[in-house]
């Protein structure tokens, strides 16, 4: 039974990691699309990259 709870805590990870490179990919290319200003894509692409950081140390 721990077995198979550690596969889905592994496999829930896995996706999560995905949604979250998904959804910085997206905020970047929002950030990329409305503001041609190459410093603001390059502090908000470090905000996104800590901001789930935190995330996944408050939930992992």
């Amino acid at each position: 039974m721990k077995e198979r709870n550690e596969k889905n805590n592994t496999k829930l990870k896995i996706m999560g990691f995905i949604l979250s490179v998904v959804l910085t990919l997206a905020v970047l290319a929002y950030i990329g699309f409305y503001e041609t200003n190459q410093i603001l894509v390059y502090f908000g692409s470090i905000a996104v990259v800590l901001f789930w950081a935190v995330i996944w140390r408050i939930k992992f």
